[in-house]
């Protein structure tokens, strides 16, 4: 499409034919209405409207073509099976912009530097297929919520979240000075700060069991800068504040068998001394336990004889502490008498 006119055309567009706001007619004899003449400011004025949109589609205006109009809305207006190009932008607010097939962006501003912006990566986009940007920015600062098809979320460069089955690496850190959350090597333990740096406040460390030292244990530590001190707890069930031991259990796993007398026994470390009696056909008064001389358990026959009876003591001991055993009547049958020394861990 193109001027194009049979003959009687001039070098210059005519001017414009005042408006009269009323419609074209066809004419009406028998009231004497004479038909409509367009004028040629009205030829002009039609042409000119398709040439511009064809030309400001990029096309060449050519009069033995008579689509070029159908061409140009379709680049600007893509209908089923038509391809956008180029960039889609409102009135000063907001921009649009795609500017290859591998990612589409959208401004807040007149551009990328305007103020926020979101971009939305092709998975053939190099570096960052599939990946998603959305930017919050002002004249002085950008941050930037990075996500990944992997799971992976980043704002500002830190990961505030893995998908599950996902591995959280490198370190949460909150406002200035508040705290932070540290995983510093993998399998190896959790460090929970309650400031950016151990000596500038109080922290918890849960150690692996894998961990060099401690391991499978934790630490509380308490610091004001100058002192610190350290509550250890270890899963041999050792409990200790700065270094002075506060609970230790018994080595269950590690029982010694002593004898199957009643004969006396030196603790060789703190720990608990567990006896097993069993009594059969007997007259017997009273069973005493000493240690150290000391009576601290004892089992009176108010009855009289006594058949297949069984007696169980426990008796925490310290190291070197001295148990015996004393029964009241000799004719006392003792079928068994079984003791069982548990030292304390880390004993």
């Amino acid at each position: 499409m193109d001027r194009v006119y049979q003959s009687n055309a001039v070098g210059t567009p005519p001017a414009a034919t005042p408006s009269s706001g009323a419609y074209p007619t066809a004419g009406n004899k028998s009231v004497g209405q004479l038909a409509t003449v367009p004028g040629p400011y009205w030829f002009y004025s039609i042409t000119e409207e398709i040439r511009n949109a064809i030309v400001a589609a990029g096309l060449t205006p050519d009069p033995a073509q008579v689509n070029q109009l159908a061409s140009a809305m379709a680049k600007f207006l893509p209908l089923s099976g038509g391809t956008m190009t180029g960039t889609i932008k409102t009135a000063g607010d907001a921009i649009i912009g795609k500017t290859d097939s591998s990612y589409l962006s959208v401004f807040g501003g007149t551009n990328v530097s305007g103020g926020a912006s979101l971009e939305l990566n092709g998975k053939i986009r190099s570096d960052v297929e599939g990946h998603f940007r959305v930017v919050a920015r002002d004249d002085s600062n950008a941050v930037t919520l990075h996500g990944k098809p992997d799971g992976s979320l980043t704002w500002g460069g830190k990961n505030v979240i893995t998908s599950a089955g996902g591995t959280f690496t490198g370190t949460i850190e909150f406002s200035a000075a508040d705290g932070m959350i540290r995983k510093p090597n993998a399998n190896t333990r959790m460090v929970i700060r309650g400031s950016n740096a151990f000596e500038a406040g109080g922290s918890l460390y849960l150690n692996g069991k894998d961990y060099s030292s401690n391991s499978g244990g934790f630490q509380i530590y308490a610091h004001d800068g100058a002192t610190s001190r350290c509550l250890l707890g270890l899963p041999s069930g050792a409990l200790t504040w700065d270094k002075n031991r506060l609970v230790t259990m018994p080595n269950y796993s590690a029982g010694i068998s002593i004898a199957t007398s009643i004969a006396s026994y030196t603790a060789p470390s703190d720990g608990y001394l567990m006896l097993f009696m069993q009594f059969d056909e007997i007259n017997i008064e009273l069973v005493q336990i000493k240690v150290n001389n000391v009576v601290v358990g004892g089992y009176r026959n108010w009855a009289g004889a006594w058949s297949g009876n069984n007696v169980h003591i426990t008796l925490p001991l310290s190291k070197g502490d001295v148990v015996t055993g004393l029964l009241t009547n000799t004719n006392a049958n003792i079928k068994a008498n079984v003791k069982t020394f548990f030292p304390m861990k880390g004993a």
